[in-house]
């Protein structure tokens, strides 16, 4: 396009052209003098000021023009030529590379995020790139940083300082100086705390002995590192692991056993009394949570036994029944009978407070068949046993004869009906009759 502004005498010359560019041009003009300052100006963009002559490189793409020339000083200019010159970016047609290598999609971003890669355009001119992300369900980005020139490494560190929880969409955007642009992204977990952690068994304030297992969930987002299990006494001490040669454990568990701890024997095992047991989750980026239950270990059997009457001794009318049923954490005792045609085994007394060597019952025999019986005393204690719902269970075994031991024929009686039996006893050499 060749426009030609006619002569004046200095001031506005020839308004109203316009030029839409869509390339480089060439804009030179000429005066009469050499001395005389001029000043060219497009669309209120000066050209080249306070000189007398010259040219200027116009590399203004997609740019309209649409206002006049004007001039300034006492000499006119004779004429405007805008001539067509070659543009390198007529022949670009390769985008530059953008290539995000690390984090990985569905990686763990911990503050500030390292986003390393490669920006280049190895056929052009590389201009610069920017660090955009976008939380999940949001449609718009964020601009997070800006770069210029190739590099190849680390791009940026994105800092997630106050970014809530959540995935997020990441990308470059990279652009040739042509103004081809390329991009690559990602996918990444950001947290801001440790995750999913809940200690379910022992229960807060449970009792137990022998074997616990620890059941629950250690479990992060894409963020798991390790999680520990450890005890101490209520009160004292430092924190020690429940299973030493295993901590810590380095795979996340969802409702399933998390650790065992023998409080009854090796090294872990501990003395009756209260304890803390603490379950603590850590993720990769040093996010912590931690869950402690208060719980008593009891690996001491209860106390059953009966004093009176004696094993083997004969028992008749109300028989108050003597002993001990003891447990630091009783649940409850039970006094039973059996034998004599009673089938399987009657209460006689039972209750939950503890006794010693005290009465734990009276037996009402007046009613039962003369002929042996035995005598139990169960007492049971609240110990969940070797991660099962059995408990500590103690029982003490008597036997004893309903009856007297004048009552030669068992009728109930004593009266001379009891010598013949006794008489025939000892002249049939001990042979008791049928």
């Amino acid at each position: 396009v060749n426009k030609d502004l006619p002569g004046g005498g200095g001031g506005l010359v020839n308004t109203g052209y316009v030029w839409d560019f869509d390339t480089d041009y060439q804009v030179t003009w000429t005066t009469d003098a050499v001395t005389d300052q001029i000043s060219l100006t497009v669309n209120g963009t000066p050209l080249m000021c306070n000189e007398p002559i010259g040219d200027d490189l116009l590399r203004l793409r997609n740019f309209t023009f649409g206002s006049s020339f004007t001039t300034t000083g006492s000499q006119l200019i004779d004429d405007v030529t805008i001539t067509d010159i070659a543009d390198p970016c007529d022949a670009e047609v390769t985008p530059p590379i953008v290539e995000i290598d690390q984090p990985d999609a569905l990686a763990c971003g911990c503050n500030p995020v390292l986003i390393v890669g490669t920006v280049d355009d190895p056929d052009g001119t590389y201009q610069g790139d920017r660090l955009e992300y976008r939380r999940q369900g949001d449609a718009a980005w964020t601009i997070a940083g800006t770069a210029t020139g190739p590099y190849s490494g680390t791009l940026y560190l994105w800092d997630t300082t106050g970014l809530p929880q959540d995935f997020y969409f990441v990308r470059v955007v990279g652009e040739n100086i042509c103004g081809l642009s390329s991009s690559d992204d990602t996918f990444v977990y950001l947290p801001t705390s440790f995750g999913d952690l809940d200690l379910r068994l022992p229960s807060d304030g449970s009792i137990i002995g022998g074997t616990v297992c620890v059941d629950g969930t250690a479990w992060a987002q894409s963020c798991f590192d390790h999680y520990t299990v450890d005890y101490k006494p209520v009160g004292a001490g430092a924190f020690s692991p429940v299973d030493p040669p295993n901590s810590p454990y380095t795979t996340s568990v969802l409702n399933d056993p998390l650790a065992t701890w023998d409080t009854s024997a090796g090294p872990t095992a501990v003395a009756d009394g209260d304890y803390e047991v603490r379950l603590q989750g850590t993720d990769d980026c040093g996010n912590t949570e931690t869950v402690t239950h208060a719980i008593t270990v009891d690996n001491t059997p209860p106390v059953a036994i009966i004093s009176d009457p004696l094993s083997c001794g004969y028992v008749s009318g109300d028989v108050e029944i003597y002993g001990t049923a003891d447990d630091a954490n009783l649940r409850y005792w039970r006094l039973e009978y059996a034998g004599g045609g009673v089938s399987g085994w009657a209460t006689i007394s039972t209750g939950a407070a503890p006794v010693n060597d005290g009465l734990l019952g009276t037996w009402d025999t007046s009613y039962l068949a003369r002929c042996a019986h035995l005598l139990r005393l169960v007492v049971v204690d609240d110990a969940g046993v070797d991660c099962t719902e059995d408990t500590h269970r103690v029982e003490y075994n008597l036997s004893v004869y309903v009856g007297s031991c004048c009552d030669i024929n068992r009728d109930g009686l004593l009266n001379g009906l009891d010598v013949q039996p006794f008489t025939d006893c000892i002249l049939s050499g001990g042979v008791c009759p049928p």
